[in-house]
């Protein structure tokens, strides 16, 4: 690793600073400042869906709660529900907020919660009758 980054410096080394084409990312520029490279990146290309920059998803975070505590009440479903809403806001925000695999984990986390109350209920019938 740290070869392949000094054969990239090595490259640019008497380049003027400015903006090159990253040697770890093709697809992006990095700036050069004549000695190293800076931590900043520029903007992506416009062919690129852009970084998610807003905060996360209120929904996707509290759906993610629920799935937690799905087992003491009814989380699960709240969970499975608040997440598919959240997934639908975060889509519609075009970029503005994030939260998506916050979303997804809650989703899984309800299904499986009420998988496993599915389960009890059915045990429970299963020897009560």
């Amino acid at each position: 690793m740290a070869e392949a980054e000094s054969s990239a410096i090595s490259d640019y080394v008497g380049e003027e600073p400015g903006w090159y084409q990253d040697p770890e990312d093709p697809n992006e520029k990095r700036y050069w400042d004549g000695a190293q490279w800076g931590q900043r990146w520029s903007e992506r290309d416009p062919e690129r869906p852009p970084r998610p920059t807003g905060k996360a998803n209120r929904l996707a975070v509290t759906a993610l709660i629920l799935a937690g505590i799905g087992p003491l009440l009814i989380g699960g479903i709240l969970a499975t529900v608040f997440g598919y809403v959240a997934l639908d806001e975060i889509e519609d925000s075009e970029g503005a907020e994030r939260g998506k695999a916050i979303a997804q984990w809650a989703i899984g986390l309800g299904f499986l919660n009420i998988a496993v109350w599915c389960a009890v209920i059915v045990v429970l019938v299963a020897v009560l009758t």
